[in-house]
Order: structure tokens, then C-alpha cells, then sequence
């Protein structure tokens, strides 16, 4: 039986550990490399996703049993290391993986001196490249100018390898602006900025580079994010921004859960009422969704109450992709296009319904009453509003109600730019 044995390490100062293996390097299957010393003359680590030549110094010893062909398997070792464009599969401790394309740099180096009857050592050093290649041209989606305290866009990722995109916002008048939070509901990444400790005035620039992963300001300032930053996946992605505005509250809510509603059968519609504690602008509700199958489009209203229920005058509404809702539920951000003025004590509806009727819509609340603000109801095929209160006991919905002040006073430029990544 022939073995090699490999211990190697990149040329520089920082170090990391990780294993790594050449496919088709001499023995099959892959032989293992334990590289302990890592480091890119640059300072940055070798697991990373920069386009970034490495070169990478391989040390290691060939052992056979028997004197006979030694020659001959030195050098098969020497025509395998040398073949052209082979991949190194680096694999971190965390699981996480990187490939290079590996080529040989001179020749392999083997010590005369250290030649036995079964034993030689030798020395090779490898020129370690991306093995993406990158479009030079950035391919830019430019939004339209923001002035209210949500958008949204569907961009279309080309190439064949996740790119790194930029995301740019572009101050025209900072107003009273006072944090951002992008969304990548594709993957449901999501990073917020909060700008009051910054200074974020008229014609700067707010910049979240997932390249880098860092967040600036006019490209020179980095400033604090929470979050993570977001991934983008080839095909279609939903992208969303939230603005807050000064002042911006969370007013009425119930968070406690117990039960599963399932809008099917008899049900048609799913309603909670709530008063508001001051009279500001709703501008965003959240609530506690799930699905049982594809409900297709979900539309949130807000409507006014008339006798205790909905009275069908709808003062805002959005909507949503029920696909994007997991069976087990989470809690889903609604903005409304444009803020809804709201009175306080006053009694308002949150009514959702599916596009499909037949099964689909989960939305999860309590089985006893724990919010006196407001109540539950469900719209039957009869054409009817009716409380649903088994036993006499008020049942409430999960939910989120989310208030500013004023309108923003805000102008915004948004842009997502990204050079496409090839393998």
C-alpha cells in the first residue's frame, strides 16, 4: 500500500486552522491535508470569499513499503501534483467549506537526503485561485425615491455562483429618519441600522457591503448594524425596506399563543379589533401567520368598526405571498403603503383573508381572553360577523400594532448593485 502524507500552510502572518483535501492527488479517496498554519499575506483569512490569489507551501512525506518501484511512485506523486486546475476543498471547524483551484508553482521539490529504502520527503508550493470568475461590470437595480416608511422590489440574480451585492441609500433629504432595516424575504436575512447614534444628513450615502460585511457611510465611516447581513440566491428575490421615523412606537399588541385558527369549512375571513392608546399614524401591523397548503395572495385590511365588527370601509390595506409562510407560523411585518391616521380609543379591525379559501390560512392566537382592548371574529359563508366564544370564554388573535407620530419627512434613494459570479 502507498501513502502520502501532507502538512502545509499559506504564506503570512495570520493563522487558522482547518483541513483541507486535493481531489485525484495520488490515492483515491481524497487524501487528507492537515494544514494547522493558514494565512493570506493580506492579513485576511484563506476562508474567504474574495477574489484573491493564495499561495499555498504543501510539506509532506511519501511512504511505501517496499524498495521496489520507489522511484516509479515518486514520480507518479510529481505528474499528480503537477496535473493543471486541481480543487482544494478546504473545510473549516464550524463545517463551513471553501474550493480553490490549486496549480503547481515550479517544480515539486523532493530531498535528495532524505531518500530510504520506503521513505522520501518533499516540498511543493501551489498557486491557490477563485474558482469564480466575476463579471467587471456591477448590474445595478435603482429604486424609486422612498418618502414613506416602506418599500419593496422583486430583483432577478443572474450567474451561476451567489454574488455579494451592495446596498445603497441615498440620502436627497435625511428628514427625520431614524433607522433602517433591509429584508431579504427570499431568505428571511434581515440587518438593521439604527442612525440616531450617527450622523446621517442630506447628501450622504449609507452603504451595507456583504462583501466586506461591514456597514458605512460615505464609504469612509463604519457604523453598527444588528442582524445579519443578508444572502442572495440565484433567481428571484424579494427585497424589502423598513424606515423608522421619529417617533415610532409599538402600540397595542397580544403575544400569547395557544391555538392554530385555520381559515376552511365555514370560515371565510379572520378579524381582531383594537383600540389605539394615542392618535397617531398606523403604519404597520404584525401578526402571528402560518399556512396548511398554498393560500395564494393574503390580504391585510384595516377597517373601521360598526356594532362591533367590521364594517367593511377598508382604510388601508396590503397584501402578501402566502407561500412565504411556514406551517408552524412566525411573525409576519405588514406595512401599509402609505400611513393610516388613527384615532385613539377608538375601535379599528384587523381583518385577513386568503386568495384560496380551502384550508389554507393559519393565523394563531389564545383560547381565553387576555387583551381588553379588542376580540376576536370570524366571517362564516352565511355572510355574518360572529364572536367565536366557545363556552363564553373571548378568545384574541396574535398581534402587532405599530405607530408613528408623523409622516416622514424623509427623501431616499434606494439602490442594490452586485457583480454576477461565475463558476
Amino acid at each position: 500500500m502507498k501513502q502520502v502524507y501532507f502538512d502545509g500552510w499559506l504564506v503570512g502572518n495570520t493563522r487558522e486552522r482547518i483541513i483541507a483535501s486535493f481531489e485525484d492527488i495520488y490515492s483515491s479517496p481524497e487524501v487528507e491535508l492537515s494544514l494547522s498554519e493558514i494565512a493570506e499575506s493580506d492579513g485576511s483569512l484563506v476562508f474567504d470569499s474574495r477574489e484573491r490569489s493564495k499561495i499555498l507551501r504543501l510539506k509532506g512525506h511519501l511512504l511505501t513499503p517496499n524498495l521496489s518501484g520507489f522511484l516509479g511512485v515518486v514520480d507518479e506523486l510529481k505528474e499528480n501534483l503537477s496535473k493543471r486546475g486541481k480543487k482544494l476543498r478546504v473545510v473549516r471547524g464550524d463545517d463551513s467549506e471553501r474550493e480553490w483551484i490549486a496549480s503547481l508553482q515550479g517544480a515539486v521539490r523532493i530531498a535528495q537526503e532524505s531518500y530510504s529504502s520506503t521513505y522520501a520527503q518533499f516540498e511543493a508550493d501551489f498557486l491557490c485561485e477563485d474558482p469564480f470568475s466575476y463579471d467587471p461590470f456591477w448590474t445595478t437595480w435603482s429604486g424609486v425615491t422612498i418618502t414613506g416608511l416602506y418599500a419593496s422590489t422583486i430583483l432577478a440574480i443572474s450567474g451561476t455562483k451567489e454574488p455579494l451585492p451592495e446596498i445603497n441609500y441615498y440620502a436627497v433629504n435625511s428628514g427625520n429618519l431614524t433607522g433602517i432595516t433591509f429584508v431579504n424575504k427570499s431568505t428571511e436575512d434581515r440587518i438593521f441600522i439604527d442612525l440616531l447614534p450617527v450622523e446621517f444628513g442630506n447628501g450622504d450615502i449609507l452603504t451595507i457591503d456583504c462583501y466586506s460585511k461591514k456597514v458605512f457611510i460615505n464609504d469612509t465611516f463604519e457604523t453598527a448594524f444588528s442582524g445579519m447581513f443578508p444572502s442572495f440566491p440565484l433567481g428571484l428575490n424579494t427585497l424589502e425596506t423598513y424606515f423608522a421615523a421619529a417617533t415610532t412606537i409599538e402600540d397595542q399588541k397580544q403575544v400569547e399563543t395557544e391555538l392554530r385558527y385555520v381559515i376552511g369549512g365555514s370560515w371565510y375571513k379572520f378579524a381582531q379589533s383594537f383600540r389605539p392608546s394615542v392618535s397617531w399614524n398606523l403604519y404597520r401591523v404584525s401578526l402571528l401567520l402560518g399556512r396548511d397548503g398554498d393560500p395564494g395572495t393574503v390580504t391585510v385590511e384595516i377597517q373601521t368598526d360598526n356594532s362591533n365588527e367590521p364594517s367593511g370601509t377598508v382604510l388601508g390595506s396590503a397584501t402578501i405571498m402566502g407561500t412565504s409562510l411556514p406551517e408552524n407560523g412566525k411573525w409576519v411585518d405588514i406595512s401599509f403603503p402609505s400611513p393610516i391616521s388613527l384615532t385613539a380609543d377608538t375601535s379599528y379591525w384587523i381583518v385577513v383573508y386568503p386568495q384560496n379559501q380551502a384550508g389554507t390560512l393559519v393565523w394563531i392566537g389564545l383560547t381565553y381572553d387576555n387583551y381588553s382592548r379588542g376580540k376576536l371574529l370570524i366571517y362564516r359563508y352565511t355572510g355574518t360577523w360572529e364572536w367565536y366564544s366557545p363556552y363564553g370564554i373571548e378568545r384574541e388573535f396574535c398581534f402587532r400594532t405599530h405607530m408613528v407620530t408623523a409622516n416622514p419627512t424623509y427623501t431616499i434613494n434606494w439602490e442594490v448593485k452586485y457583480k454576477r459570479r461565475w463558476r
